[in-house]
């Protein structure tokens, strides 16, 4: 199995497995959406690399801060295994390269819809319609009702 190693990552070529060394979160900034919005709804936090645009990838990844309108990023997530899309709005995360890795935090989009299958060690791609744009591992689940960004810096276990 071949590794790339960038920025204290280390990526799988073959079946997409991350650990992650000193990789800090940007909090998200205050913006359009309220606290309350963002704390009803659990928080994931995931390692994610986003393909290089030559491979298919976004031009300009998503930036910090991300509750502003114009750096608003919601795409879908879609769980290996299965073919369900799940809505979620990135809250938090690095700024990043084209092609870039980083440590990011998303939240549910919609509260009718069961995210369940989302739990610590679950991987998945990131899409924008039926385009793939990234892959990623679940690093830490925060459960309803967590504090705005109070915890978004707390060590988590790498998965293996």
């Amino acid at each position: 199995m071949k590794t790339s190693t960038n920025n204290g990552l280390q990526r799988s070529t073959r079946s997409a497995v991350f650990t992650m060394e000193n990789q800090p979160l940007v909090p998200a900034e205050p913006g359009r959406y309220s606290n309350e919005i963002v704390m009803a709804r659990p928080r994931f936090d995931a390692l994610i690399a986003f393909l290089h645009p030559d491979d298919g990838g976004r031009q300009v990844p998503p930036q910090p801060p991300f509750t502003i309108p114009d750096r608003d990023y919601r795409p879908h997530v879609v769980v290996e295994g299965d073919a369900t899309y799940l809505g979620v709005r990135f809250i938090g995360g690095p700024s990043i390269p084209p092609g870039g890795e980083g440590r990011f935090s998303f939240v549910p989009t919609y509260t009718d819809v069961d995210y369940s299958v989302i739990i610590v060690g679950t991987r998945f791609t990131v899409r924008e319609g039926r385009a793939v744009v990234a892959h990623g591992v679940v690093l830490h689940v925060v459960p309803l009702g967590w504090p705005h960004c109070a915890d978004l810096y707390r060590e988590t276990k790498d998965v293996e």
